[in-house]
């Protein structure tokens, strides 16, 4: 799996097949903790990843459609 950071950069090409959807679910559980424990300003700098990843699940979805036609 890519470190986070790569979801953002925009040369970053996944494999369609990784586990995308796992991690932003466990992304938006920490965010979810951090703003539980005070710590809003630490969570606002997951959005831009929390983004990154949601577009490439559209686009995967939609390349997926594509196929099955």
């Amino acid at each position: 799996m890519a470190p986070l950071a790569c979801y953002t950069c925009r040369k970053f090409h996944a494999w369609a097949d990784a586990p995308h959807a796992d991690l932003l679910e466990n992304l938006l559980e920490e965010v979810d903790q951090l703003k539980v424990s005070g710590h809003e300003a630490v969570a606002e700098t997951k959005t831009s990843t929390i983004v990154a990843i949601s577009d490439l699940l559209e686009r995967i979805r939609q390349d997926q459609e594509k196929i099955d036609g």
